[in-house]
């Protein structure tokens, strides 16, 4: 197997092939460190995410039952990191399902 790639143990580090990581690039670029993860730093308002989660569900899902369509939101805005109130949750199911 090849030395630098090859490995089993390898585990997503770089090594000497000259890639650099997200932070390193962002170094490079400008001086400075990336302190926090390259997502957290472009987070958009929660009215935003709900409402981009909302969209997205409505076309992958709009035609199933609504307890599945609320498991899905609830997933969904949990992996946003948004949280909603059950009466919230419901209404938004109600949005994914007028369409």
């Amino acid at each position: 197997m090849d030395e630098h790639h090859g490995s089993a143990d390898h585990h997503g580090q770089d090594d000497a092939d000259g890639t650099l990581s997200g932070g390193q690039t962002q170094h490079e670029m400008d001086g400075s460190e990336q302190d926090q993860p390259i997502l957290a730093q472009n987070n958009a308002p929660d009215s935003e995410k709900i409402a981009g989660i909302v969209a997205q569900t409505r076309i992958d899902a709009a035609d199933q039952e609504h307890e599945s369509v609320r498991h899905i939101l609830a997933q969904r805005l949990e992996q946003a990191g948004v949280q909603v109130e059950d009466d919230e949750l419901d209404g938004l199911v109600d949005e994914v399902k007028s369409a």
